[in-house]
């Protein structure tokens, strides 16, 4: 696939399709190469599965009706639950059918999208590191006392990347936060991205930039003081508290400020962020899931999709670097 389809910033064209050329594609090719048979193999299996499927919707239909006729007193008390039971164990069955028929071309999807991200990826640099699931737990736990967490009583993590631009480290953190409620369960409140960006020096003090929240968010940002600033649109939205003025207003430079206002249009709207010891921690929601897969089998594996949305996202985050990069070879 010639990388000019790609819609990627004009100036990583050329390089990237070398890179492209040497490390993605001939894994694209393998890949393809083994999509066709599971692709038909699952078609094969779906299409053994379709006339017990059949039977099994009007056999759950008859289980919720002999429930519902136990519940009216036509049918002994003891079918209210043998019909729910039943239906129960009867859909158990579906999803074990389903499974079966399609388990190979998933297992396969993840594979190959486990195997090409790291890839793209080492385009950038390599120090990217990314990781998934279990690997990625607890890592962004370290960034709780940054006051920008939504509350929660339990939180995870479910990917994990690692990288530098221009010098500057960064962390990004594709996160879920959860609420116990009355009946014990976990509902998720949040679910988006952190992104931690390290500087060799620390700041003076803590600069906290939060939705504008009137009185009661005001009263929440103890040992802050609001922060005034002139770009009417950063105004509009967010609401600045910091323990150091002069500081909070250096940081939050007309650069930095549009590039927040940037990247909280990208990822959704409802960025909060705050600037302590050398850290930048960013929190902005989303629903969206990033580095895994959504390439429909039915088509061949070049890998384009997940491609631009990378260096849409990286574009923004490194955005980001650039600001804070300036700022520290002027003097922060």
């Amino acid at each position: 696939m010639a990388t000019s389809d790609f819609n990627i910033p004009f100036e990583h064209r050329k390089p990237f399709s070398k890179h492209y050329q040497q490390f993605i594609w001939p894994l694209c090719k393998k890949l393809e190469a083994r999509r066709g048979p599971i692709v038909a193999r699952q078609q094969a299996r779906m299409a053994e599965i379709r006339p017990v499927t059949r039977l099994f919707w009007p056999m759950i239909l008859l289980s919720f009706g002999s429930s519902v006729l136990g519940f009216f007193g036509v049918l002994p008390s003891p079918w209210i639950f043998i019909g729910f039971g039943l239906a129960f164990v009867i859909m158990l069955g579906m999803a074990a059918l389903a499974w079966w028929a399609g388990n190979e071309l998933s297992n396969f999807m993840d594979e190959g999208m486990d195997r090409l991200y790291p890839r793209v990826l080492a385009y950038f640099g390599n120090d990217f590191v990314l990781k998934w699931g279990k690997e990625a737990t607890g890592q962004h736990r370290a960034y709780e006392d940054f006051g920008i967490f939504p509350k929660h009583d339990k939180s995870s993590c479910f990917s994990h990347l690692k990288g530098s631009h221009h010098g500057v480290p960064f962390e990004f953190f594709n996160v879920g936060f959860y609420e116990k409620k009355n009946n014990d369960k976990y509902e998720l409140e949040f679910k988006g991205v952190l992104l931690a960006f390290t500087l060799k020096k620390a700041f003076r003090g803590t600069t906290r930039v939060v939705r504008d929240g009137g009185f009661w968010l005001r009263l929440g940002q103890r040992g802050l003081d609001r922060v005034k600033l002139e770009d009417p649109r950063f105004e509009a939205n967010f609401e600045v508290f910091a323990s150091d003025q002069v500081e909070a207003r250096y940081l939050l430079n007309p650069g930095m400020m549009e590039r927040f206002i940037e990247l909280d249009s990208h990822f959704g709207h409802g960025l909060e962020a705050c600037f302590k010891d050398n850290k930048l921690l960013i929190r902005v929601p989303t629903s969206r899931d990033f580095f895994t897969h959504d390439q429909d089998h039915e088509k061949p594996i070049d890998f384009k999709d997940p491609i631009e949305a990378i260096f849409a996202d990286l574009g923004f985050i490194f955005g980001i670097a650039d600001e804070l990069a300036i700022a520290r070879h002027t003097g922060l």
